[in-house]
């Protein structure tokens, strides 16, 4: 039988410091909270992750210890080992806060293999992609069901988000979606 896959929508920015993290946290509780269904939110920032300290967690490994694995071996029941309930509704996958550990071999593969357990394991993920400096960046844009862009008011930053939906239109194009901006 072929099992649905849930709809994904990863949440980028040009750099850091935009509050990427947070709207995807946010998104994925108000998501979790009107709906009342399953939801998933995904820190895939290896070695950047913020979630398990602005939450009160124990610091986890969870991101960097599936993404030491073969790809084979990133399925939905792994992946759900290392997911954390939460109050607010959503299961939240968090990510390391040492990024010198991280080996990045084989990691596009490591990272789609991830984002498909999670999509057949929930409706809806929220996948925090951080920027484009993550690996596999095209290929895991492409696999989303959505990609919301995150910019601030200043001229650099304006610049350089629209070379990122630039590189997104490309992406987009080579994967047969239409991105729409």
């Amino acid at each position: 039988p072929v099992v649905p896959r849930g709809h994904s929508v990863g949440v980028i920015g040009c750099k850091g410091g935009m509050g990427i993290s947070t709207l995807t946290l946010n998104l994925a509780a108000a998501y979790a909270q009107k709906t009342k269904s399953e939801v998933i939110a995904a820190e895939l920032r290896p070695g950047q992750g913020t979630w398990a300290l602005e939450l009160g967690f124990t610091p986890s490994n969870a991101l960097e210890s599936i993404l030491q694995m073969p790809p084979s071996e990133i399925t939905p029941d792994e992946v759900g080992k290392h997911l954390v309930g939460t109050s607010f509704g959503a299961r939240l996958l968090l990510a390391g806060e040492n990024s010198m550990a991280m080996d990045l071999t084989g990691m596009t593969e490591k990272m789609l293999a991830l984002i498909n357990s999670v999509t057949l394991m929930s409706p809806m993920s929220f996948l925090d992609l951080g920027t484009a400096f993550l690996p596999g960046f095209e290929k895991v844009c492409s696999v989303c069901s959505e990609v919301i862009v995150v910019t601030d008011p200043t001229p650099t930053t304006v610049s350089r988000t629209k070379v990122l939906l630039s590189e997104l239109r490309s992406v987009g194009s080579a994967s047969g979606k239409t991105i729409n901006i």
